[in-house]
């Protein structure tokens, strides 16, 4: 019997987020052994899951044709007619001669399934229109096509609307031609998830990982996929030509490669889309080890956008890591120094002339000469960056539905406490000097750039005092504007209602900072969102915030969303620390880990019981994960009695005896939460619930 529904399963998780389509019950998440016990409708989940998949393939209709499913394992007892896994054929390629033409027909791959590769041309030759091609298992598990041999095309596209997902290409031998080719005329390729690799770095890979250097392969999409080539003879990862419409987005690629890593040669493409890549070309181990080739190289008169990719390559400018003089360039970030040093968006450039005004120019003295606003490296080259930053924060603020009044610039760089603020060129040096000009209840917005750093070193940091005001950082990971706390009695203090802080990271640099942010009494609907509290200081693991957010006396609206707390000293005490009552309290999709000596979540020493609490979709640590034994004998989350609310749907780490001792909140209803006390090599993880051990295991 469960062989039989396990395809259909995989067909309804593999489809739903393809089609996005949503149904009452969540059928995404693994089945457990009460599912099947047959208890009587509308009361068994298995029941509602299951019925949750009739609508879901009902709904769909059309968009999944009437096709057949074939299995392939190279490690079936007895090969068959490929209709199940214990009749499944033992090559792809006999599977494929099974499918037939633009019927959605579906291929599974087992997990561990090897094929050759390389001995010939078309060993795989995927000429059915329309067939989809999906790998099962993760890791090593996945399903690998094992080069070798050199030949080229041996895994050949010959038909349109292909799509090949989760399966691994292995270079074993040197110079193997290319992993998929795509033959001329085959539109509408799509490579999911897959991977692309080397055995041995340094004289095995593909010269093309993905090679469609023939005519008409419009709308490629290569999405979510990993290409690792080493030190050899590898030209480019992605080839192609007069590939119109093609997207190549949110892959990794590293690879020293001869060309670049994505590569349009002889004809040019239109309308292509180039997003959120991350662009490695050369290999690991200083300055030296990078290429003094682009990570992109298009052919003249190749249009479309480039957004969003982080690029690493030793070219002589940032601007000269990508060749494409018709295409679209936004929010593209260049580095090619390790060791820390952060990277530049493209259009930076470091001055070297000696008339000009660095940008990292302390003095900002004036230049002897006239400063023209395209010239690299110059002030106002970095005030032209910044803006258009600024246009986007303040497009996706709108996007929200926050309002923008007046707009105020902070910049440590640049600012000074004598300017407007409303502008770059008179940016204000601290954040506090920028609230002091703002007005109350209109929307007026403060924009933090990138790199941006203060230091609070007496008991005061910023204070958010003015109602209705949103601070916002530009910037990500080491260029997000930095609060540095050396001060044990310094704080961040947020004292309105209606305030907004998003996209800033707070540093405790000494032992014992006491509150790294303090929501006071009465503050009302505040949203701390995307930003990081961290024991970065000098001495990690001794130097902590003591309570990292506190939620004060009858504050209505909290809500703490997408943030990271990490706390690795054992003074921290608690992350998020409410000491009266609340209500209306959100606190979702936070990473919280530490070494707590009260909670990750603490509210047992409250003043009073708050009520409608949400906790839902966190993952809550509560230890150093330094280690065996590294969990702390202490909960993830401990409420005072009476308080009331939902917690949903959370990842909780500690050492307690049982799975109820990690969440210590006797009034509220807990719902789908998972727990573990084990850091060992092995994954554990029981639904939290009943009093089962801690250590149950998630496999039932």
């Amino acid at each position: 019997m469960f062989k039989k529904i396990l395809p259909i399963l995989l067909v309804c998780l593999i489809t739903a987020p393809i089609f996005g389509l949503a149904t009452s019950w969540n059928i995404y998440e693994r089945p457990t052994a009460m599912w099947w016990t047959g208890a009587r409708q509308g009361q068994d989940v298995g029941w509602e899951w299951m019925k949750a998949i009739d609508e879901l393939m009902a709904s769909v209709g059309n968009n999944t044709a009437t096709g057949r499913a074939y299995y392939v394992d190279s490690n079936v007892s007895n090969e068959g007619d490929g209709t199940s896994w214990t009749n499944a054929r033992d090559t792809l390629d006999e599977a494929i001669n099974l499918c037939t033409a633009d019927n959605g027909d579906i291929i599974y791959i087992a997990p561990g399934h090897t094929e050759t590769m390389g001995a010939a041309a078309d060993e795989v030759d995927v000429d059915v229109d329309g067939v989809r091609i999906f790998g099962i298992g993760t890791g090593d598990s996945r399903p690998l096509f094992d080069y070798t041999g050199d030949v080229g095309g041996a895994f050949a596209i010959g038909a349109d609307a292909v799509t090949i997902a989760n399966v691994r290409f292995k270079a074993n031998t040197p110079d193997v031609n290319d992993a998929i080719e795509v033959e001329a005329g085959s539109e509408h390729l799509s490579v999911v998830g897959c991977w692309f690799g080397m055995e041995t770095a340094g004289t095995d890979e593909f010269h093309e990982t993905i090679n469609a250097d023939t005519a008409g392969n419009h709308y490629l999409r290569v999405v979510g996929c990993e290409f690792a080539m080493g030190a050899g003879a590898a030209r480019c990862a992605i080839e192609f030509r007069d590939s119109d419409y093609a997207i190549i987005t949110d892959n990794v690629f590293a690879g020293d490669y001869a060309v670049a890593d994505i590569n349009n040669a002889t004809t040019a493409s239109d309308h292509i889309v180039i997003k959120d890549n991350v662009i490695f070309n050369g290999t690991i181990g200083g300055a030296a080890g990078l290429n003094a080739q682009p990570g992109i190289e298009l052919k003249t008169d190749t249009s479309g956008v480039i957004v969003n990719n982080h690029i690493f390559c030793n070219v002589a400018t940032p601007d000269a890591a990508v060749v494409g003089a018709d295409m679209y360039l936004t929010g593209n970030w260049y580095n090619e120094t390790e060791g820390g040093v952060s990277a530049a968006p493209m259009w930076w450039t470091t001055d070297t002339a000696d008339n000009l005004i660095g940008f990292d120019d302390s003095n900002n003295s004036a230049a002897t000469t006239n400063v023209g606003e395209n010239d690299d490296g110059s002030i106002l080259e970095r005030l032209e960056a910044l803006q258009n930053m600024t246009t986007d924060a303040l497009a996706r603020l709108g996007q929200a539905g926050i309002d923008v009044g007046d707009v105020f610039y902070v910049d440590s760089v640049t600012g000074s406490g004598s300017g407007t603020a409303v502008t770059w060129a008179d940016a204000e040096a601290t954040i506090d000097g920028a609230i002091d000009l703002c007005t109350a209840n209109v929307g007026d917005t403060i924009i933090v750039a990138p790199g941006h750093a203060e230091t609070v070193s007496s008991a005061d940091g910023f204070d958010a005092d003015t109602a209705g005001i949103t601070i916002i950082g530009l910037g990500r990971g080491t260029d997000m504007p930095v609060i540095t706390m050396d001060n044990a009695n310094g704080e961040c203090v947020v004292g309105a209602d209606n305030v907004v802080i998003m996209n800033l990271r707070f540093e405790a640099t000494v032992t014992g900072v006491l509150i790294g942010l303090d929501i006071e009494a009465n503050s009302d609907y505040t949203l701390v969102k995307d930003c990081v509290f961290t024991d970065a200081g000098d001495n990690i693991g001794t130097d902590e915030f003591v309570d990292t957010i506190t939620v004060g006396d009858a504050c209505i609206g909290t809500r703490i969303e997408g943030c990271r707390i990490q706390m690795r000293a054992a003074g921290a005490a608690g992350g998020i620390v409410f000491s009266n009552d609340t209500d209306q309290t959100e606190i979702v999709d936070n990473i919280i880990q530490g070494d707590f000596s009260v909670a990750c979540i603490d509210g047992e020493n409250a003043a009073a019981a708050s009520t409608n609490m949400l906790i839902k979709n966190n993952i809550l640590v509560n230890g150093s994960l330094v280690g065996d034994g590294g969990l702390n004998d202490q909960p993830a989350i401990s409420l005072l009695d009476a308080t009331g609310g939902l917690i949903i749907d959370n990842r909780i780490a500690s050492d307690v005896a049982t799975h109820l001792l990690m969440v210590v909140a006797d009034d509220m209803v807990c719902i789908a939460n998972y727990s573990t006390d084990d850091d060992g090599d092995e994954f554990e993880g029981g639904l939290r619930g009943g009093t089962a051990a801690v250590t149950t295991s998630a496999d039932g």
